[in-house]
């Protein structure tokens, strides 16, 4: 029926809106393999006519995929087309609207069209051109969605990395600081092994000054033996160099 029509029509252009409604019953929308075939002899009578056609797609409820992932069924929608594109509201400007690349195998990316609709007496709408905008699709389709949570440990590495960047800190002044940031030993202690941060003890006397030769990212905890020292002491220098694991051992003080 389809390629009757395009045969007596000579089309240069046709949109099938929506498609899932022009599916038969035996299609399933959510397969990727059933979509391409369902497709295929579409895009035979396309190039047979040499007519473009125009899928259109609403879009699911699920916020958190990226623009790929937003169409209504299968991704086998984008897979089969050349292009794919998203039509949506300008978040920053309500009274106009976007036109954003998802998808785009005919040339390179495209930039993000803003244009208004323009309705007049007795003619037909038409489009009214505003130029481009640094908008992409996956930022307007996620514009409202607030960021997703940080998991304890994330928060606790965050934490660890920010309180590191002025130096050494004692170990008691990083467990107050955890306990008011609502984080736990345990947590902290695996944040300090993602992030290979040392614990070392350092002399506290009267004589030397704690951390004098301590990396940036390391616990200080502070010690004092029963029997004062002769000599002065200071902790080993430790370089590290890259963020890997590293096997945890006693360090002695000279």
């Amino acid at each position: 029926m389809l390629d009757e029509a395009l045969t007596a029509n000579a089309p240069r252009l046709l949109i099938i809106d929506p498609v899932v409604a022009f599916l038969d019953s035996d299609v399933q929308s959510s397969s990727d393999q059933s979509i391409r075939r369902a497709l295929s002899p579409l895009a035979q009578l396309a190039e047979k006519h040499r007519c473009a056609v125009v899928l259109v797609r609403h879009m699911n409820k699920n916020s958190s995929l990226r623009s790929m992932y937003r169409g209504g069924g299968s991704i086998g929608f984008n897979a089969a087309c050349r292009s794919s594109w998203l039509f949506t509201d300008d978040p920053q400007d309500r009274s106009r609207l976007l036109l954003a690349q998802i998808k785009n195998n005919l040339a390179g990316p495209q930039p993000t069209l803003a244009y208004r609709i323009v309705r007049e007496s007795c003619i037909p709408p038409r489009l009214h051109w505003l130029g481009p905008t640094s908008l992409t699709a996956d930022q307007l389709l996620g514009h409202n969605r607030k960021p997703d949570p940080l998991f304890p440990r994330e928060h606790a590495r965050d934490f660890l990395a920010e309180l590191f960047q002025s130096g050494p800190q004692l170990t008691s002044m990083v467990w107050d600081a955890a306990q008011a940031q609502g984080l736990k030993k345990r947590t902290i202690q695996s944040a300090r092994h993602d992030l290979s941060i040392r614990s070392l003890r350092v002399w506290t006397g009267e004589n030397t000054s704690p951390g004098g030769s301590c990396p940036a990212n390391a616990c200080l905890t502070p010690f004092r033996p029963n029997i004062a020292p002769t000599t002065s002491r200071t902790c080993s220098p430790i370089c590290v160099t890259s963020i890997q694991p590293i096997r945890w051992r006693n360090l002695r003080t000279k």
